[in-house]
């Protein structure tokens, strides 16, 4: 294995070459940071990306006896595969003995987890790489409990291009940090259906172009972008409730400050029943800002398995 964009210095991975692979490893090489040469795709092949050649290659077809340079070369493996190739392909992940950022989401945990506690790396859990939510999950975290006199309920409307194999990972990890505070939250994702608009609970995901562009997604963005939509309801009547929510209003407001026009939107605003939370984004470019902060994160941690808690902490 030969050749990084920078000399003398390790270079990122890419397990999983589809659409957000890819867009992640430009927009890290836009950052200058190091990426290998060589990533691992469904099929073997040629790319140029960033004006830089690429070589595809499988697990299938790597060569047991490029181990040890492919150690040397690769400072980290970012996945990007589907939970259902994590839970096929994380044997193989951990043999290569080199940290791991795992962006994969809807896999078994307890297995992925049991096979990494037996190895001698690093690995970090990070299903979104935007920072602002990064930031919103540690605020999340912060909140008090709900009091025992009031109820929220809290659903979620996501939206993802139609290639999505699998529900938002983002949208998962926001309603079970609600869950933890007490929000009622219930869905069932068993039965997710890709390709297709489905309902799970308190959970519903859009994948078709025509409900997409109805909840505003620019016609541009359809291919690439995680438009989510949560609602807290309450009674609005109940003081305590209200008192909670205006101070949880107030702890969020500032994450609009992460809004950049056309790319990424935070809102947060008062409705008729309760409060609503909008996180919209376009393109994948900015998630490499989150996969940066891993990598730093794992420089500095070896073995051990690592959370966006523990990212945000």
């Amino acid at each position: 294995m030969s050749g990084n964009t920078t000399e003398g210095k390790k270079g990122v991975t890419i397990f999983g070459t589809g659409n957000l692979g890819l867009s992640l490893l430009k927009s890290l090489m836009d950052r200058d940071v190091p990426v290998s040469n060589k990533h691992f795709g469904i099929d073997e092949s040629e790319l140029l990306v960033n004006e830089q050649n690429m070589e595809i290659i499988t697990s299938v077809n790597f060569d047991s006896s490029d181990l040890e340079l492919f150690r040397e070369k690769v400072s980290c493996v970012i996945v990007t595969v589907t939970g259902a190739m994590l839970e096929k392909e994380i044997d193989f992940l951990l043999r290569l003995q080199v940290p791991l950022i795992i962006m994969s989401t809807k896999f078994d945990e307890e297995l992925i987890k049991s096979k990494i506690a037996d190895s001698d790396i690093s690995v970090m859990f990070l299903p979104n790489g935007l920072l602002a939510i990064i930031d919103f999950w540690k605020r999340l975290q912060k909140l008090p409990m709900l009091g025992d006199e009031y109820e929220v309920t809290a659903s979620l409307n996501e939206s993802h291009q139609n290639s999505k194999q699998d529900p938002s990972g983002t949208g998962i990890n926001t309603l079970n940090y609600l869950k933890q505070k007490g929000f009622k939250a219930e869905f069932d994702l068993s039965e997710f259906r890709p390709g297709v608009d489905g309902y799970y609970g308190c959970m519903a995901c859009k994948r078709v172009a025509r409900s997409q562009l109805d909840l505003g997604v620019d016609e541009e963005f359809l291919d690439a972008h995680g438009y989510h939509t949560y609602r807290l309801n309450y009674d609005m009547d109940n003081r305590a409730a209200q008192d909670y929510m205006q101070s949880m209003y107030e702890s969020l407001k500032s994450l609009e400050d992460y809004s950049i026009p056309g790319v990424f939107t935070f809102k947060i605003y008062f409705s008729q029943q309760g409060i609503i939370i909008i996180h919209n984004m376009n393109g994948r470019d900015f998630y490499a800002e989150g996969v940066i902060k891993s990598m730093n994160f794992l420089e500095d941690h070896k073995k051990g398995v690592y959370s966006v808690h523990d990212l945000i902490n």
